[in-house]
């Protein structure tokens, strides 16, 4: 999947307008606002643990993946205090090719908007 086959927009039935595309380094202050905002359950569930800051490490990682094996794709919200990361989904292949880990985490204000059900059709 390139970067130009993941460019989408759409608009919820309350008006919010969403974007989805490749996360990009130009994506990391984003990313880390995303993180920190994650509820202690939101958190756990997707890291396993409790994060409220990714390392530069991590933040490089997540924010610049692979794109042999990796794909990673976050939904931004544009609003009155500028764009917001408001999900990001990614799947890692496993160096067997033959398995993927997967992982889906949306902001905790946006869960229950249908954001992941759009999110996963694409991914």
């Amino acid at each position: 999947m390139s970067e130009e086959d993941c460019k989408e927009t759409w608009t919820l039935d309350d008006g919010s307008k969403l974007r989805l595309h490749h996360i990009t380094p130009a994506d990391a202050a984003k990313e880390q606002a995303f993180v920190r905002e994650l509820s202690t359950q939101s958190s756990y569930l997707r890291f396993h643990g409790t994060i409220k800051e990714l390392s530069k490490k991590d933040l490089k990682k997540l924010t610049d993946p692979d794109s042999r094996n990796t794909v990673a794709l976050i939904v931004v919200h544009t609003g009155e205090a500028g764009e917001e990361e408001i999900g990001v989904a990614r799947y890692v292949i496993d160096p067997d090719g033959m398995n993927c880990e997967f992982a889906v985490v949306v902001a905790d204000a946006w869960q229950k908007r249908y954001v992941i059900c759009i999110t996963l059709l694409i991914l």
